[in-house]
Order: C-alpha cells, then structure tokens, then sequence
C-alpha cells in the first residue's frame, strides 16, 4: 500500500510511519500505537470500559472498538490499517 501524504504536522508524520510499518506487518502492535495511526488520520476516540472506541466524524461508518490490553491480536492492527486505507481512498476520490 503505497501512501503519499505530506503531513503537515509531527502527529500526523508518526502516523504515517506506523502505517507504512504496520500494512508490512501486523504483529507486536499496542493499544498506544493503533491511537496514534487513527488518531493521526482524524479518528475520534471514546473510552468505555476495556475498550477504546474509535469513529471517524467524515466516515460514521467506519469504526473500531480497540481493547486496552498490552499487545493487540493481528487482525485488529490489520483493521486499522484498512480503516485508514478506507480514508485515504476517499480523501483521494474528494480531490480529483
């Protein structure tokens, strides 16, 4: 997954470094680095129990329920990536 962004600010430049590491592999992931990539990419977060709940205000339908634990199972670290491939897609499709 290719991304050219030119990100105007340092959160969203770490953002896209862990998404360009994390689309090469999924495993080894926290809780702290899937908030950076989705924050970074305009999500908003709510914390609720063991969880932390991201939606992005543009895109309702896309969302994420991320548990708080040490060490995130692969498939929700490939689901970030995909959600924030989902945004990039459509910021794309906006500017043309």
């Amino acid at each position: 997954m290719a991304v050219s962004l030119n990100p105007p600010d340092a959160y969203l430049r770490s953002a896209t470094r862990l998404l360009l590491a994390m689309s090469r592999s999924s495993a080894g992931w926290s809780a702290h680095h899937v908030d950076t990539l989705l924050v970074g990419f305009g999500f908003q977060k709510r914390d609720s129990g063991a969880h932390t709940f991201y939606r992005h205000p543009a895109h309702p339908d896309l969302a994420l329920a991320v548990p708080r634990s040490r060490k995130l199972r692969p498939y929700l670290v490939s689901d970030a990536v995909r959600l924030v491939g989902r945004v990039l897609a459509s910021a794309s499709e906006e500017s043309e």
